[in-house]
């Protein structure tokens, strides 16, 4: 994940050290992180791997959504 994320800050112009540096400040500026981090409820876990496993109903209209 390290060397992933480095060649994505270098293809920004920044160092992970930089890259450390703007986050410390966004936490300061935000007095906290600076992103909303959430842990899923098990519905949205279960919903995620349902999609993920594509074992997700399709609707081909308004009334199959709201009659589901």
């Amino acid at each position: 994940m390290k060397k992933k994320a480095e060649q994505i800050l270098h293809q920004v112009g920044l160092s992970s050290v930089e890259a450390v540096r703007l986050f410390y400040t966004q936490v300061c500026l935000h007095k906290g992180l600076p992103f909303e981090a959430k842990i899923p409820n098990r519905a949205t876990v279960r919903a995620i791997e349902d999609a993920t496993k594509r074992k997700t109903s399709r609707a081909t209209n308004i009334d199959d959504i709201l009659n589901d």
